[in-house]
């Protein structure tokens, strides 16, 4: 709790903190402050209210404390109850009392529950690290993903964040790695990405001929596994069991399953289906792809709640700032990966933006895997801020006092800042350019 010190006109702040959906806003200026204050008081009650404050009471609606170096002082605390007593006797009805709250308390407020006193949890859509892995700097392009997530490991550790979950997609490598290197966070499977690769296998399936009856089946297995993600919370044993119910559901058979799930729980089915008739050649198709060792053994790690849907926006977000189609070198790339994460970061959680009725606004797009089949609705949000830049501006300008020569910084910066591997050429052999222009030719000559 803030204690109440002495009203300091000439040096009032303006504070402005925001913090989740709690805003504290103080902007009234030292002559606003002057102007609030009651004129039907006489002269010596007001000399009475200052010499009042210098003992620690004040009848001012606005207390700042005179020295921020004597803020959090021994001599200086105040009790809880003589806080609590000065509040109720001064308190004024139909009237909000107004104080200078450092955020620093209001941090400390928010970082604990009130009933349980545990950790609470803010939920942002954020790039903490990034990492940029060049491909001679492993043995293969597909340990270049466990050897990104090993280096955004060791920046998490060293800044000492713990990582409770980590969701990602069903790399063979990154999921041995998890399971034997990295056991105190909960590995999970984005759920998409494992729908992605059902969905894949059973139109190649139903592709073929006298198969197109199954087609008619793979939405409806693709929604099935999202509904036992979210349905199951982190119960292993029931994420297999509710799975496992596809296959006896498409046989029309809803009732009388093995394990802990014994029934379907939708309601009755109105619609018209092709169901499938158990034994068959279509039966058997299905279980193939649905009922796969390999996968049974990854439902379990399916994801209740987090996805990678956010990283995928910010891969999107960063061919704006590196396309695909034009080549950077190595230092170029990691300071447009920067730019792209400082972008995503201020921008990722825009609201959506809303009309002057107060009607949110929408658009209509077409998904591309839908081939014109379905749309959906789109949230249209506010338009972005660049408010980054100015930071970078002020670094620049900082930087640029503190060394008076380009050689200088880049000096500083190759002693301070991660260096950058070796060419991808680098090993390769040299050949004489003179040498190569001669024996040059084409299948086309030209006149």
């Amino acid at each position: 709790m803030c204690k109440p010190g002495q009203l300091n006109t000439s040096n009032t702040r303006s504070t402005q903190t925001e913090i989740g959906d709690i805003t504290t806003i103080l902007t009234q200026s030292p002559a606003e402050i002057l102007e609030n204050k009651p004129n039907s008081e006489s002269d010596s009650e007001s000399e009475s209210s200052s010499s009042s404050s210098e003992s620690g009471d004040c009848s001012s609606d606005y207390y700042e404390p005179e020295d921020d170096d004597d803020f959090e002082t021994e001599d200086d605390q105040y009790d809880e109850e003589d806080c609590d007593n000065y509040l109720s006797s001064h308190a004024e009805p139909h009237r909000e009392r107004k104080f200078i709250v450092y955020e620093s308390c209001i941090r400390e407020l928010l970082s604990k529950c009130n009933t349980c006193n545990a950790p609470t949890l803010v939920k942002i859509a954020a790039i903490l690290d990034t990492q940029l892995v060049q491909c001679n700097e492993t043995t293969s392009s597909n340990a270049m993903e466990l050897e990104g997530l090993k280096r955004c490991q060791a920046t998490l550790d060293k800044e000492g964040i713990q990582v409770d979950a980590l969701v990602t997609d069903r790399h063979a490598s990154v999921k041995k790695y998890m399971r034997e290197k990295w056991q105190g966070a909960n590995h999970y499977f984005d759920v998409w990405h494992v729908a992605k690769g059902i969905n894949k296998k059973l139109m190649k399936v139903s592709s073929k001929k006298d198969n197109q009856d199954l087609r008619e089946w793979i939405k409806s297995v693709v929604n099935h596994m999202y509904w036992v993600a979210s349905s199951s919370s982190d119960n292993e044993q029931e994420k297999v069991d509710k799975w496992c119910s596809i296959m006896l559901h498409v046989c029309n058979i809803h009732t009388g399953f093995d394990g802990d799930f014994k029934q379907c729980v939708h309601g009755p089915i109105e619609e018209h289906r092709e169901w499938i008739k158990k034994g068959s050649k279509h039966y058997k198709l299905l279980s193939e792809v649905v009922m796969s060792s390999y996968l049974l053994r990854d439902i379990p790690k399916l994801s209740p709640r987090l996805q990678t849907y956010g990283l995928e926006v910010f891969h999107s977000n960063l061919l704006a700032f590196a396309p695909k189609h034009t080549h950077y070198f190595y230092k170029a790339m990691t300071v447009r990966i920067y730019l792209a994460a400082l972008h995503f970061n201020e921008n990722g959680n825009r609201k959506q933006a809303v009309r002057k009725d107060g009607e949110k606004c929408w658009s209509v797009s077409y998904p591309k895997s839908k081939k014109g089949e379905k749309a959906v609705p789109s949230k249209i949000k506010v338009d972005p801020t660049y408010k980054y830049i100015e930071k970078l501006l002020t670094v620049v300008f900082e930087r640029r006092q503190e060394f008076a020569t380009y050689s200088e910084a880049s000096q500083d910066a190759l002693m301070n800042y991660a260096k950058a591997p070796p060419a991808v050429n680098a090993t390769y052999q040299p050949y004489d350019k003179a040498d190569l222009v001669k024996k040059r030719c084409t299948c086309f000559p030209t006149k």
